[in-house]
């Protein structure tokens, strides 16, 4: 979620776009001692949202990380903007950790809002791993790539269950709920699963010759149709090649259309491309990867 006021950020001054070696003086870190005041900006910055959005927000992302919640723009000792980041970690093919944050809920009160690439900056370049911003407006675009971020996708796939259900599925390719499948997982990857199961998204693993992709589904209801977002996958490339095994899967639990954030060229025959929002990222994992784990879309159920 984004401030969306494009006459404020529709332009990079290039006066403020240099490059930060160390955190400016106005950016500070908060954690839950100053969440009340966190809140108060987020409402204002958007007041379509209740306290109670935020709250049961922060409460989720309390309980998955450290005390560091996000961090405050700061003018004349007082807080005048605030950024959420959602901090997880993540598993590398060999089993070491890699952080991931991802850029939240932001906003800045518009008489200092010429400050926002400077602290977008500050705060990207101090985000080891993996750094990603899914819900930006169409006016942080430009900002994004100033501070290094590029797209993961400028669109959406949508495969209907027909007629991809109907098609025969790659030969030796499966997709295996999570219970049956987790012993072929690393126990991080396996706790990632495990804990978004519980929060109600649907855990599972797609599986071929190569080898295993695992996957996460979030259920969403719009105008009375169930269809599922792909918040995960270890390779989306591999869930495009293998759409009748994976919608086929999808069908059993309800869901008839699934959409899966790509570029247009990804699209298959037979599936629509709906171009659209950007997500952006920077770090060091394979292009090919979708990884929603963790951010604003599970915790805020935002889209």
């Amino acid at each position: 979620m984004r401030d969306t006021s494009a006459e404020t950020f529709a332009e990079v001054r290039p006066e403020v776009a240099t490059a930060v070696s160390t955190r400016p003086r106005f950016l500070s870190p908060f954690g839950p001692s100053r969440r009340d005041e966190a809140v108060a900006l987020l409402m204002e910055g958007f007041p379509a949202t209740s306290r109670a959005f935020w709250e049961k927000g922060l409460d989720r992302q309390e309980a998955l990380q450290d005390d560091n919640l996000g961090y405050f723009l700061e003018a004349g000792g007082q807080a005048v903007g605030v950024m959420l980041t959602l901090r997880s970690t993540r598993s590398r093919p060999d089993g070491t950790l890699y952080p991931v944050v991802n850029l939240s809920s932001w906003y800045i009160q518009p008489a200092h809002r010429w400050r926002a690439v400077p602290m977008l900056r500050a705060i990207v370049a101090e985000s080891d791993g993996l750094v990603t911003d899914l819900t930006a407006s169409e006016s942080i675009y430009r900002m994004n790539a100033a501070v290094g971020l590029e797209p993961w996708s400028n669109g959406m796939i949508l495969a209907g269950i027909l007629p991809w259900a109907a098609l025969p599925a790659r030969r030796g390719a499966r997709v295996l709920l999570f219970a049956q499948a987790a012993a072929l997982l690393g126990p991080a990857e396996a706790g990632m699963l495990e804990w978004h199961e519980r929060d109600g998204l649907i855990a599972a693993v797609l599986c071929e010759d190569a080898g295993t992709c695992p996957l996460l589904f979030r259920p969403i209801r719009r105008k009375g149709v169930r269809f599922a977002q792909l918040i995960f996958a270890g390779s989306r490339k591999a869930v495009i090649r293998n759409l009748p095994t994976v919608t086929r899967f999808l069908a059993g639990h309800g869901i008839l259309f699934l959409s899966i954030d790509a570029y247009r060229e990804d699209c298959p025959r037979g599936a629509v491309f709906r171009p659209g929002r950007q997500r952006f990222w920077r770090g060091e994992v394979d292009h090919d990867r979708l990884d929603y784990a963790y951010s604003e879309l599970v915790l805020f159920g935002v889209s």
